[in-house]
């Protein structure tokens, strides 16, 4: 029983680490999101977007609450500098 206890303790110490790993790397993966809105890259965002979804097995829709830009969503950051193409995009 006790063995149990322990290999139970022992995987959820594993697994807390584990996604703490794999929110840091999203993080990493999504830092520069907010430059490429603002600049109106169309392009750079679709790459971006596809290499977190292939990597991280996430949709816009996942991570989309969790960014933010100096307060402000995405989409009323890409409003408020004009990039309607990546706003569109979003869309």
């Amino acid at each position: 029983m006790l063995k149990i206890v322990k290999t139970s303790i022992a995987i959820a110490t594993i697994s807390l680490f584990s996604a703490g790993n794999a929110q840091a790397d999203v993080g990493e993966a999504l830092q520069n999101i907010c430059t490429i809105v603002k600049a109106d890259d169309k392009g750079e965002l679709r790459k971006k977007m596809k290499r977190v979804q292939s990597d991280f097995r996430l949709k816009l829709k996942d991570y989309y609450t969790g960014v933010s830009c100096g307060g402000n969503s995405l989409i009323r950051t890409a409003m408020l500098n004009n990039a309607v193409e990546t706003g569109t995009l979003m869309v």
